[in-house]
């Protein structure tokens, strides 16, 4: 009976692979050349596979990233550029401050004031407070989002209206100087009045370390979004996501201006922040100037008025800032933003130390002279004043 021979006919155990050369020739003598794997996707070393945040966590993470480069984050895909564009910067919304500035000591109104109270009063701090819908958007506001709202309300800190009640009471103030102050702040932030020069800071936005002024040009009617200020309420009205893009935007400028001055000039002594600054200002302000425009976009002066009307082909006029105060006090704002809370609370710890050894010294030089008086001993002001009258003689 013919039997059917099996597939292996051999006793000689299957050789197993190795690790090393996963397709090895068991005869040596065999002239059949080796199977070479041309499957490149598992290398003899595999490298542990790419842990992958959750979606959550990472949207979580964009809001810690700085304010000068958020804006840039929204080129990555549309899930962060919507993620950006509505809850993270309503998120900043809530650490966003409006600062109003009354303008120098040198001012007018502002000369009878003492360096302590032109500090509480020459800053009026507003921070955010809610947000408001319209009347067609109260109705559906529970099926929509707390961002969709297109207007934000801040307050102005009550320390400012008791500061200024507390300067009306001031013995050195005459009758008018009180009403005076409160009219200037009037006209000057609800922007009542032109601009005393061009590029005069009035509003600011302070968020993070980053300061800069609210919009160009500041003047009622022409800015590039809606603000309202009402000095009586301490309320100001704002469309929020316009300002706090505009304010990103500038700051993303101002930070890559800054930039490229240290690449180009690292070993300069001049400030890079304040060139940047003077420039960004700068263009700003020309971007707002329009030739073809019919409105003054710029307060004439009075020594250069034409003699005949301007027409569309005049050059405009240099839209260089003529307020000396503005740039230092932007700078000086930038400043105090950049600094920790830590170090805050040290430099005002040495300003008590200060005002206290400041106190002692005063103390000690009054019981000296009360001790040099009972002896006869003139003071060193007598001393000089008798040194004049014989200098005079």
């Amino acid at each position: 009976m013919n039997h059917t021979a099996p597939a292996f006919t051999t006793d000689t155990p299957t050789p197993r692979p190795d690790p090393v050369n996963p397709n090895p020739n068991p005869n040596p003598n065999s002239t059949t050349a080796p199977q070479t794997s041309t499957n490149y996707s598992q290398p003899s070393h595999t490298s542990p596979p790419i842990t992958h945040l959750p979606t959550e966590l990472i949207l979580q993470i964009i809001q810690h990233v700085p304010i000068d480069h958020l804006l840039d984050w929204r080129l990555v895909c549309r899930t962060f550029h919507n993620e950006i564009n509505n809850h993270i910067l309503h998120h900043h919304l809530h650490n966003t401050q409006l600062l109003g500035y009354l303008g120098p000591q040198t001012a007018k109104p502002m000369l009878c004031l003492t360096d302590a109270e032109y500090d509480a009063l020459h800053l009026l701090r507003a921070h955010f407070s809610h947000m408001q819908h319209s009347t067609q958007d109260a109705e559906a506001r529970g099926a929509k989002p707390v961002w969709s709202a297109h207007h934000a309300v801040f307050r102005v800190e009550e320390q400012w209206f008791r500061d200024f009640e507390t300067l009306r009471l001031a013995e050195h103030l005459e009758a008018h100087d009180a009403p005076a102050l409160w009219w200037r702040a009037l006209h000057r932030l609800e922007l009542l009045v032109g601009d005393e020069g061009v590029g005069s800071l009035r509003w600011c936005v302070r968020l993070g370390h980053g300061v800069f002024d609210l919009a160009f040009p500041l003047q009622t009617g022409r800015m590039p979004f809606f603000f309202a200020f009402s000095l009586g309420r301490g309320e100001i009205r704002v469309a929020w996501r316009d300002m706090m893009v505009g304010f990103l935007r500038n700051e993303g400028c101002l930070r890559r201006l800054v930039h490229e001055q240290r690449a180009q000039n690292p070993t300069s002594t001049i400030s890079p922040l304040a060139d940047s600054l003077r420039f960004l200002r700068n263009k700003r302000l020309q971007a707002g100037l329009k030739p073809t425009n019919k409105q003054i976009t710029l307060p004439p002066h009075p020594s250069k008025l034409p003699t005949s009307p301007p027409t569309c082909q005049s050059p405009s006029p240099s839209p260089l800032p003529t307020d000396p105060t503005s740039l230092p006090t932007l700078l000086l704002l930038r400043r105090h933003a950049a600094i920790s809370p830590t170090q805050l609370a040290h430099l005002r710890h040495l300003a008590a130390d200060y005002a206290a050894m400041t106190h002692d010294l005063d103390l000690v030089d009054a019981a000296f002279a009360a001790f040099r008086s009972r002896f006869g001993v003139p003071g060193r002001q007598q001393w000089e004043d008798g040194i004049a009258r014989i200098s005079l003689a």
